[in-house]
């Protein structure tokens, strides 16, 4: 936020666990928090064939997130976020031919299995390449006895995705943001 600060950028960002009665003209965003039961049996799940899930190349991977953040949340940011990420938690890559084409982090800590950031490269989509990733976690996750979960928006597609694979909603947050203070709607 320092950063952001010193550059100018002004913004405002509240998360909560209850709705608010009134926004204040802020964007309002549902994230989802949802977990894959003990007894969900991720053999069953549809996955790529051809596919190798390893450590990824860090350039391939911020190449990676730079084609699927870039435009979203600006290249500086996205370079910066991944690189702080890559020395403190463990990425998963899903390699075809050779190509990095899907990643995440899974974060392990008390119990639970943490899988986030998980993406696809658009060309490579609807190919079971996020399928064999989660399954990846999964089976990562529960061999040291972590219950895996995950964040999902509650208006994009991927949580559909995650339903599909047996994933359950066990928690919501409320996000409000507000990049332009003029936006806001304090009467």
């Amino acid at each position: 936020m320092t950063y952001q600060q010193a550059r100018g950028d002004l913004f405002l960002k509240m998360v909560g666990y209850e709705p608010l009665d009134n926004a204040f003209g802020m964007e309002e965003e549902t994230t989802l928090t949802m977990a894959l039961p003990g007894d969900v049996d991720v053999h069953g799940w549809s996955i790529s064939s051809g596919i190798s899930v390893k450590s990824p190349d860090p350039t391939q991977l911020e190449q990676l997130e730079l084609k699927c953040f870039g435009a979203v949340c600006g290249e500086d940011f996205v370079v910066r976020d991944n690189r702080c990420l890559r020395e403190k938690v463990p990425y998963l890559g899903v390699y075809l031919d050779g190509q990095l084409v899907g990643s995440c982090y899974v974060y392990v800590a008390g119990g639970y299995a943490c899988v986030d950031s998980l993406m696809v490269d658009e060309g490579f989509r609807r190919r079971h390449v996020a399928a064999t990733l989660l399954k990846h976690a999964v089976e990562d996750a529960r061999r040291v006895g972590a219950v895996p979960y995950l964040h999902a928006d509650a208006e994009d597609v991927p949580k559909d995705i995650y339903a599909r694979l047996g994933f359950r909603v066990v928690d919501m947050a409320y996000e409000y943001s507000c990049t332009d203070f003029a936006d806001l709607k304090l009467d």
